[in-house]
């Protein structure tokens, strides 16, 4: 007991001490090691948790707390097999031990034993709006988007109007692709708090999603007065601008953007693709130069390729195409766009790997920008 109270008052020196000094009398103590244990997990040290946990279960292999405990120190391991041996054993099995269970599952590949299990549980617990939240969460989270719905359905039909019951079904929708869905349940969340900066963003997803990009743009700019250092914000802000070709608009956000993000390789796309479009090619070029560092990627260097070629500039065009392909040897981008310079030069030689009926549509520079993050 006094162990505990040290704990509780981050006093662990102490506790360690009066845990010690306990175990002298009663080594084999459940309560003890259990408490134990527990302290190390407060300080952030699973590993001397696990050992305290373990010697529990040696002693009393049947014992409920450390069973769970164990299991969830494996599970933030990453080892979900092993935790789904010793949250089997916990017994009686509450919502908090069978969404654990569940989330084990499905982090073991599992997926169908993790189903069956947060249907039953959702069953079992069918008045309770916490058990449906949380099962909602963890289905959204193993991208289970129509069973996450249905389980925000049953919390709101419960009790209607909770923010964030509301607000988790609209993000849902909207990775599930149904966007209609996601504005209509985002647009009652936003009834209730207003000033939710996430809400708004999502809702100009949902905006986006439908080409309805002049109401997200405003949806947008009310967000960014809410989280001004958000850097999805700007990004997305940044990309309705350039769809609605505000392009200098653009250029200011994300030129804040990447002060905020230096190394978030997206932002400087667009902005390299923004600078190219207002003809600062030099500043463009830049922006494809610091990407190339941050994502040496086929696609990064097909914006750089692309930036010499529209100059007419085809052998600094072809050298980045072919640096492309170096890292991406079916690059479609690098692959098209190296034969259209080839073929720009007065060359007939094409390239075995590509011809017109096979190559798939290259969109420009803007539209390759935009799904950047896809």
């Amino acid at each position: 007991l006094i162990g505990i109270i040290y704990v509780q008052k981050q006093d662990y020196a102490r506790a360690l001490d009066a845990f010690e000094r306990a175990l002298k009398i009663d080594p084999r103590s459940a309560r003890t090691l259990n408490s134990l244990g527990n302290s190390y997990l407060v300080q952030g040290k699973p590993d001397l948790a696990e050992k305290e946990f373990r010697e529990t279960l040696r002693y009393h292999p049947a014992d409920r707390e450390a069973n769970y405990n164990l299991g969830l120190v494996l599970l933030s391991r990453k080892q979900p097999r092993q935790a789904i041996v010793y949250f089997s054993r916990v017994q009686p099995r509450d919502s908090e031990v069978l969404t654990n269970l569940a989330q084990a599952y499905f982090s073991a590949g599992q997926k169908a034993k993790g189903l069956e299990l947060a249907k039953a549980l959702s069953e079992r617990d069918k008045n309770d709006v916490r058990t449906h939240f949380t099962l909602g969460i963890l289905l959204a989270g193993q991208k289970l988007f129509p069973e996450a719905v249905h389980e925000f359905q049953l919390a709101d039909a419960l009790q209607p109007g909770t923010f964030e019951v509301l607000h988790n079904p609209g993000e849902a929708w909207l990775r599930a692709g149904n966007p209609t869905k996601a504005e209509a349940v985002l647009e009652r969340a936003r009834q209730i708090n207003p000033r939710s900066a996430d809400t708004l963003y999502l809702l100009a997803q949902s905006e986006t999603d439908q080409g309805k990009n002049v109401q997200a743009l405003e949806l947008l700019v009310e967000a960014r007065k809410l989280a001004p250092v958000n850097t999805d914000m700007i990004f997305l802000l940044a990309r309705v601008s350039m769809q609605l070709n505000y392009f200098e608009d653009a250029i200011q956000v994300l030129e804040e953007g990447v002060k905020i993000a230096p190394r978030r390789a997206d932002l400087h796309a667009a902005l390299g693709e923004c600078y190219f479009t207002v003809g600062k090619v030099d500043r463009a070029q830049q922006e494809f130069r610091r990407l190339m560092e941050l994502d040496p990627s086929a696609r990064s260097y097909a914006f750089m390729g692309l930036s010499y070629r529209h100059q007419g500039r085809f052998d600094e065009a072809k050298k980045y195409f072919l640096g492309g392909l170096q890292k991406d040897p079916r690059n479609a981008q690098c692959l098209f766009n190296l034969d259209s310079s080839s073929t720009s030069k007065g060359t007939s030689r094409r390239r075995r790997d590509i011809s017109p009926e096979r190559s798939p549509p290259i969109p420009t520079m803007t539209t390759r920008c935009m799904s950047w993050r896809a």
